[in-house]
């Protein structure tokens, strides 16, 4: 691989980044994000407590805990983190 190719590859990276980044923040502007905050389901009973309606990214809050549909290698799962942090 020569300093040509190199630069090339790199050019290309570059470009398709710049155009990433404007698509997401297009998607930022016309509000388009992944997931929703969810107030008509109640806290996941356990990691895989997936249903139908549930999609990566939703998260669902209780008492103690926010949990948060996350994708793990192609699976939904919820993921929980503690809200109750003692300072």
């Amino acid at each position: 691989m020569n300093v040509a190719q190199v630069v090339s590859g790199l050019q290309s990276t570059t470009r398709r980044l710049e155009e990433e980044a404007l698509r997401r923040d297009a998607d930022l502007k016309n509000k388009v994000v992944i997931g929703r905050y969810r107030t008509d389901r109640t806290a996941p009973i356990s990691s895989n407590d997936v249903q139908t309606p549930d999609k990566e990214g939703d998260i669902v809050r209780d008492g103690g805990y926010e949990y948060i549909v996350v994708n793990d290698s192609g699976t939904l799962k919820w993921a929980r983190i503690a809200l109750d942090v003692a300072w």
